[in-house]
């Protein structure tokens, strides 16, 4: 529900035009802009859903808790289907007609939807939220990831048991100890790219002090971070 709302008023803001409908009932809708409707049908399932568009079949390996009709891309005649699972941490998937096909868009994570063929994805990793930015290809009208380097955390946590910062994010060289009882900023995220528990975090201590730590040390050392998920 919590990500309906804030699709919902995002598209608003964007003058996104979006319509929520059931599973398991068929609805009539132009995804192509031929003016001609498409035949949509969502069928739920234990453990993954199908989802038929002019009798061609898709499915997907999610349990689907409804369906929304967006727009990426408001100035192109494309519209799309966003299908979302029950749990805040499921990837929302996108699929439209182009072609004769079912063609996936891609999927994203508690998506903010611009309404100019960009899209925000915001995929939790413990104690933040990793922000990823996709843009819709105008010809293959798939969504395409911007690389990002880092990504921004923003946390502040104290210190509860002194520990060692390091001069790289390979954490070879120690660069000095947080006191006991301060506070430090983290920063940025050097982000695993399969297991998040692997992340790496550039923190600044209270001395102005740039330097790196593991999640590991994250868990076992600060207190005042709110861990979920």
């Amino acid at each position: 529900m919590r990500r309906f709302t804030l699709l919902l008023s995002l598209c608003i803001l964007s003058g996104i035009s979006i319509h929520s409908y059931e599973l398991d009932r068929e609805v009539q809708i132009d995804l192509d802009g031929d003016g001609k409707p498409e035949s949509i049908l969502v069928k739920g399932s234990e453990g993954g859903a199908v989802i038929t568009i002019n009798k061609k079949k898709f499915p997907i390996d999610q349990e689907i808790a409804s369906f929304e009709i967006v727009d990426i891309q408001v100035s192109d005649k494309q519209k799309e289907i966003s299908l979302s699972g029950s749990l805040d941490y499921d990837p929302v998937y996108f699929l439209t007609w182009k072609k004769n096909q079912i063609v996936l868009v891609g999927k994203a994570y508690s998506p903010e939807i611009q309404g100019n063929g960009i899209l925000y994805s915001n995929s939790w990793q413990g104690f933040w939220s990793k922000k990823d930015k996709f843009t819709l290809a105008e010809k293959t009208h798939q969504l395409k990831q911007s690389e990002q380097d880092f990504y921004y955390v923003g946390q502040v946590g104290k210190v509860e048991k002194s520990f060692p910062i390091y001069s790289n994010e390979t954490m070879s060289e120690k660069l000095a100890y947080l006191k006991k009882g301060s506070e430090i900023m983290i920063l940025i995220s050097k982000v695993h790219p399969k297991d998040s528990s692997k992340n790496k975090y550039l923190v600044k201590s209270e001395s102005n002090l740039l330097g790196w730590i593991s999640e590991k040390e994250i868990q076992k050392f600060l207190s005042g971070i709110n861990w979920a998920g």
